[in-house]
């Protein structure tokens, strides 16, 4: 599935398909074991369905979730029943190499899941090291609500949600590397545009709380260009050939970017989403 976000004036194009599966789950033990992969050659939902059709008919089998955005396949199985190594094999039969990252314990897990439980009741997901709280995906959502385009078919909790995702992934780069905006550099920004937009104040705080609301999301674009550019400098590439090289650097950040999501509604707004139907893999 390819979804497209816009910041500023650059078009990040992102794959991220997600799916879960369960099988048969009468068949198995309460509380199944954990492991993740590590997964190559992932393109699309097809991708996804081609790991479930692998996995189906074997033995063991719970619960697979694949991820094309991060290239990471989270199984829960039956450890009496099957080896981890063994799920990996499978997966690289299949076409999709695969990597054993971790495991869980039937304990292990049956404790993260209670954890995450806790969590989801203040909490819609966590991005990095950062907790989301359900106030802010709320935010977001009101602040869609109010500028969604006409012919938009994405649903509000899709685009809200991979809105936050980008976001918080570009944020935690830029502090990485150490880059800031300072607040006279705001200031001039927002000076420019009240100079040329009429109504200026009165267009602002009927789209955001307040005026420090829209001073914080321009910081945030500042930053965002700053990173841009340091990533693929733009006096070295056409339009295109940026957007594609930005399209690349990001996906590289989303994979090693650790994301989980509490909110149950927003688990399966993100893994119903479309995908292309197989054209690009068979």
């Amino acid at each position: 599935m390819k979804f497209r976000v816009a910041l500023l004036a650059v078009t990040l194009t992102v794959l991220a398909a997600t799916a879960t599966i369960a099988f048969r789950p009468s068949l198995f033990p309460k509380h199944g074991a954990l492991a993740e992969y590590a997964v190559s050659n992932l393109t699309c939902g097809s991708c996804v369905e081609n790991i479930r059709n692998a996995l189906s008919q074997t033995e063991g089998i719970e619960e697979v979730e694949v991820s094309v955005a991060t290239g990471r396949s989270r199984v829960v199985f039956d450890p009496d029943e099957i080896e981890p190594v063994r799920i990996a094999e499978i997966m690289g039969s299949a076409g999709y190499p695969s990597k054993l990252q971790y495991v869980l314990s039937s304990d292990e897990y049956e404790g993260q899941q209670e954890e995450e439980g806790r969590l989801a009741e203040r909490f819609v997901a966590r991005i990095g090291d950062r907790l989301i709280p359900r106030a802010e995906f709320q935010a977001e959502l009101d602040l869609l609500g109010q500028s969604r385009p006409d012919g938009e078919t994405q649903s509000l909790g899709q685009v809200a949600w991979e809105r936050l995702l980008q976001r918080e992934v570009l944020l935690a780069e830029a502090e990485r590397q150490g880059l800031v905006v300072s607040d006279q550099e705001v200031s001039l920004e927002v000076d420019g545009m009240k100079e040329k937009v009429d109504n200026f104040e009165a267009l602002i705080l009927k789209r955001y709380d307040s005026l420090e609301a829209f001073q914080s999301a321009v910081k945030r674009n500042l930053l965002f260009e700053r990173l841009f550019e340091k990533a693929v400098p733009t006096a070295n590439n056409d339009p295109a050939a940026r957007n594609l090289a930005l399209q690349k650097w990001y996906s590289e950040l989303l994979a090693r970017c650790p994301v989980t999501i509490y909110d149950s509604s927003l688990k399966s707004t993100a893994q119903n989403a479309g995908g292309c139907g197989g054209a690009c893999c068979g």
